[in-house]
């Protein structure tokens, strides 16, 4: 049975003061007639401030009536206002992605927000991420793999932003967690497509010399006998080089960023290193030096000090784009590579010449051999020198007595 009130006005006690509610009467935008209240519900302990409610709707006055005198019993209390709530996968992912920038190198947050553009936001961004199943996230997957070799990494990324939405008590369980990953067979290039041998870094580098400004000659000859990343590379200056006692030292790098690119630490820790050079490296770049001063001259622009002087540089004097050296290798008509693999090309020829692998492995600044051996390395396709050092081996044995 409802409570009813026999009076329209109340007297309402709150701490010491008497206010009064009034049940009013007012029409609505469609013509007809409904019922209102407003009243006092004391002070938010939180802010100090004065509590109000309004309700209207009602259709009679006993029905507000009603709801008034449930609302000073204390059984009928307005509902608060909750806060918006993100409910679509992206609105997530942006959430996550704040975080997220913080923990990782800025190079790593720009790859990461390029492959949520791309791949994971045009599939889940606008779906109710409550909403999503484990068959989207299946079919997702399957779809990523038909596309790219390295799907699992978004199929991982996507697997946190759901891990997320858990910690903020949106969803109850992760839908990737279910996931199947498909067995897809990589995309296998010719051994030999990631590096140069002896004779065709040979050719390469004849070619560039010949046909190409000295600028690009050097960098080039560098990156084939260096093993540097092009990010390093381009960060190099005068004063990393020691003529005198031969040696290069790497301790920086020019890497991508949102608006453009900036000088970093290396990639790692294990990426500091000082490696040695050959005499013929040594007197390309003294040579490219002289050169470059030159063309400073004539151009109008003062050399900075060694400490400050890129060895590669723009027009402009300042640090070229890592992207250069790929525009430069493009520009050769023979067998093309990537910058990265005259990486490969300088760790295979030093491996298959009989250097140690932990000195490769630090000339390639890696923190785990394993990387230098599965990654950078590829066999000879003339694997003759093989024979001739066994020959030398058998030739230096001596006969074993057997008993």
């Amino acid at each position: 049975m409802g409570i009813c009130l026999p009076f329209v006005m109340y007297a309402i006690q709150m701490k010491g003061k008497t206010t009064m509610a009034e049940i009013k009467k007012y029409t609505k935008k469609d013509g007809s007639t409904a019922y209102m209240f407003n009243t006092y519900l004391g002070v938010d302990p939180k802010t100090g401030k004065t509590k109000r409610t309004t309700r209207r709707g009602f259709k009679t006055k006993k029905e507000a009536n009603q709801a008034l005198a449930r609302i000073e019993l204390g059984v009928d209390e307005p509902k608060p206002k909750t806060q918006k709530k993100y409910t679509t996968f992206e609105d997530i992912y942006k959430m996550w992605f704040d975080y997220y920038v913080y923990t990782v190198k800025e190079t790593t947050a720009l790859n990461t927000q390029t492959y949520f553009n791309k791949h994971i936001l045009p599939i889940f961004g606008k779906q109710l991420i409550d909403q999503i199943t484990f068959e989207d996230c299946q079919k997702a997957v399957i779809q990523w793999s038909k596309n790219s070799v390295v799907f699992p990494v978004y199929k991982s990324y996507t697997e946190q932003v759901f891990e997320y939405a858990i910690k903020k008590h949106i969803i109850d369980s992760n839908p990737v967690d279910f996931v199947i990953m498909p067995k897809r067979p990589k995309r296998k290039k010719a051994n030999n497509d990631f590096y140069y041998t002896q004779t065709e870094l040979d050719e390469f580098l004849s070619w560039m010399k010949k046909n190409q400004p000295k600028k690009h000659y050097t960098a080039m000859r560098v990156l084939a006998y260096t093993g540097l990343r092009r990010g390093e590379l381009a960060a190099l200056t005068w004063s990393d080089i020691d003529f005198k006692n031969a040696t290069l030292n790497v301790d920086k790098g020019i890497v991508r960023i949102y608006h453009g690119t900036k000088l970093s630490s290396t990639k790692s820790e294990s990426a500091v290193r000082k490696i040695s050079l050959d005499q013929k490296t040594l007197n390309v770049l003294r040579s490219w030096k002289l050169e470059q001063r030159k063309i400073f001259f004539k151009l109008g622009l003062s050399v900075n000090s060694d400490e400050q002087q890129l060895i590669i540089t723009n027009r402009e004097n300042v640090h070229i784009s890592p992207s250069y050296f790929l525009w430069v290798m493009k520009r050769y008509p023979g067998k093309r590579l990537t910058p990265h693999g005259l990486r490969h090309t300088h760790a295979t020829l030093l491996l298959n010449a009989g250097v140690l692998l932990p000195d490769v492995q630090y000339r390639l600044g890696h923190a785990q051999s394993s990387t230098t051996l599965n990654v950078y390395t590829h066999h000879s396709k003339d694997d003759s020198y093989v024979a001739d050092i066994l020959s030398n081996i058998n030739g230096n044995q001596t006969s074993i007595q057997s008993f």
